[in-house]
């Protein structure tokens, strides 16, 4: 190999080292702009209430039906959160314990 060839190999890698370094800080800003948000754990244990017991009484502020679609993949494939957090009464909300509960526990098994 001669000198221009062993600098055009050397700078191509350099550029390649910047791409790679520019993209994992781009997709690292996304991740953390992007994560669940605090309440994300009671919609998804709700969304598994409604699929596995037909409860609609976890997080009964907002419509059903985008709930139980996105908790479809962890109820189906996921561990039972333990409903026993879940006390039934009115003026009870247990889908912020519950869905904390789950992600502690079960956050790297879903």
């Amino acid at each position: 190999m001669n000198w221009t060839t062993m600098r055009w190999i050397s700078s191509s890698h350099c550029g390649v080292g910047v791409v790679v370094v520019i993209q994992a800080s781009l997709l690292f800003g996304m991740a953390a702009r992007d994560s669940s948000t605090w309440d994300e754990g009671g919609h998804l244990t709700a969304g598994i209430a409604i699929l596995r017991l037909s409860r609609f009484d976890v997080y009964s502020v907002n419509p059903p039906l985008t709930r139980a679609i996105g908790a479809s993949p962890a109820a189906l494939l996921g561990p039972e959160p333990l409903w026993e957090l879940a006390k039934e009464n009115e003026v009870d909300r247990p889908e912020f314990r519950l869905g904390a509960n789950y992600a502690y526990h079960f956050g790297g098994a879903v």
